[in-house]
């Protein structure tokens, strides 16, 4: 059985890491073509050794960063909405106490 979320509801890192891979797979984000692992992210300026532009990321903790920027989880979510995508999660890991999922028949 699959489970879509409602795009205000935050997702959990299994689910963001499926989100930016389907980001990915979909032309919204773009993996590193050196680093199979990696997808680029753009930062703004940090200081003087992390200026503003595009770094090479690990998709994971990119997807752990995602846990607290539901604005962010939101903008991609709609990047995908845009071209039709509708991300749907497979149900392998238990509802917390609250989550609201919208199973979908397969």
């Amino acid at each position: 059985m699959k489970y879509t979320k409602d795009l205000n509801e935050p997702l959990i890192f299994i689910e963001c890491l499926k989100m930016l891979e389907v980001a990915v797979d979909n032309g919204i984000l773009q993996r590193d073509p050196d680093e199979k692992n990696n997808i680029l992210v753009y930062r703004a300026a940090g200081d003087d050794y992390h200026p503003e532009g595009w770094y090479s990321e690990n998709i994971h903790s990119v997807a752990q960063e995602l846990l607290e920027q539901v604005e962010d989880q939101i903008a991609i979510r709609e990047a995908l909405q845009e071209r039709g995508i509708i991300l749907e999660f497979p149900d392998v890991i238990p509802a917390k106490n609250g989550e609201k999922r919208n199973y979908i028949d397969d």
